[in-house]
């Protein structure tokens, strides 16, 4: 299948690898914007803030670092300042006894803040990282009567299960002390593609370094947070410092989903869920990873990639949930589409008006797609309180 360079443009803005991103990384990190390329060129959607273009450069707000005004940048050393002063004991977090379940919740540290987890796998839990003055991702429909606005990640905090990860590629850098337990913080270097509008449209990229920092929340158990270009504030190796200090516990919930499989499709078994992964958009209410193939929980050294979670070999499948944008009656290609629900590797399925859910899978088999699709059970989609827990998803009703 061939890749639009403008999902590959969004992607790799998201989050910065644990090692420098190879063309082959970009392309297969742009497979997780294909819902939103579909969207955006062929009229049912539009990325605005994120993509826009302006003349003959590209904003400079996408591919480089967010510019947040001196005050906030102020109020950031001094806030962090304060909160680093003293090196409490560690925090006690709850024992997990079930996979995708979540044991954090969000809080704040000046104008950083750490989100409730969006994502889970058996091994670890996710939250994105926001900072005040960074511009929301803005989407709109191909009428332009329908606009939503999401938080725009500028890192990703990794929670890992005790045991379950190796700090290997921090081992060089410099040792730190999180409330009194080890940690290692060093750079990643990530690719940074640019985009120039003149007669055509020509790409380039540099490579710039983001701070990393691994450390242990309770004895042997690790959590990593991985900034990218878009954290620019006066001192972000200590701001990481700053966010790893105030890792807060909750009580353990499981995350949920707004429908059942009717069947769960053969050989295939849940490896990842939660409202989305967080190197993708962050415009989904719900996203999960079916897998043929075994999935790492151990020894890792990094979070799982969208090809971990979604292999070609073997076969994987993933079901997004997301907001129906009212398309234009000139629009050829609404999503979903009661002409043609299913195109490609995916399926769409309406929910109800607002809603629809759409299943696709990495080796192109649409009719797996279809079967699985047709056989999908909805729970109402703005009440969470109706939605089932992730073990239970592949019980039919």
């Amino acid at each position: 299948m061939d890749y639009d360079l403008r999902d590959v443009l969004d992607s790799v803005t998201a989050e910065a690898p644990p090692a420098r991103l190879s063309a082959d990384d970009a392309i297969a990190a742009g497979r997780s914007l294909q819902r939103r390329r579909r969207y955006g060129w062929t009229g049912g959607i539009a990325v605005v803030a994120a993509l826009a273009v302006a003349g003959v450069m590209a904003s400079p707000y996408l591919f480089d670092a967010a510019d947040p005004d001196d005050a906030i940048a102020a109020d950031a050393a001094d806030t962090i300042s304060a909160a680093s002063a003293v090196d409490p004991a560690p925090a006690t977090f709850p024992t997990l006894t079930a996979p995708f379940m979540y044991s954090i919740k969000g809080y704040s540290v000046g104008p950083l803040h750490v989100s409730d987890p969006v994502f889970a796998t058996a091994a670890y839990q996710e939250s994105i990282v926001t900072l005040d003055g960074v511009e929301k991702q803005k989407v709109t429909n191909s009428a332009g009567t329908w606009e939503r606005s999401y938080d725009t990640s500028v890192g990703t905090v990794t929670v890992y299960r005790p045991g379950v990860f190796k700090p290997d590629k921090f081992s060089s850098g410099t040792p730190v002390r999180v409330r009194g337990l080890p940690g290692l913080q060093t750079e990643f270097e990530k690719q940074v593609f640019e985009m120039r509008v003149r007669d055509r449209k020509e790409f380039s990229s540099h490579t710039v370094k983001v701070p990393a920092l691994a450390w242990q929340y309770a004895d042997g158990a690790w959590a990593t947070i991985v900034a990218n270009q878009l954290l620019d504030t006066a001192d972000p190796a200590r701001d990481l410092l700053a966010l790893a200090d105030g890792l807060t516990p909750a009580a353990p919930t499981v995350a949920r989903v707004p429908y059942r499989l009717g069947s769960a499709p053969a050989g295939y078994h849940l490896v990842g869920i939660g409202k989305f992964n967080p190197t993708n958009a962050g415009d989904s209410i719900s996203e999960a990873y079916f897998s043929k193939r075994a999935v790492p929980v151990t020894n890792l050294t990094g979070r799982l990639t969208e090809d971990d979670l979604m292999p070609a070999s073997g076969g994987g499948l993933k079901i997004i949930v997301t907001e129906t944008a009212p398309a234009a009656p000139s629009d050829p290609n609404p999503h979903p589409n009661p002409r043609s629900p299913c195109q490609e590797n995916f399926c769409d399925r309406a929910i109800n008006a607002g809603y629809f859910a759409e299943v696709m899978d990495s080796r192109n088999r649409v009719d797996v797609v279809r079967k699985v699709t047709n056989g999908l059970v909805f729970d109402n989609p703005t009440d969470p309180t109706t939605w089932h827990d992730a073990g239970t998803i592949g019980l039919g009703r």
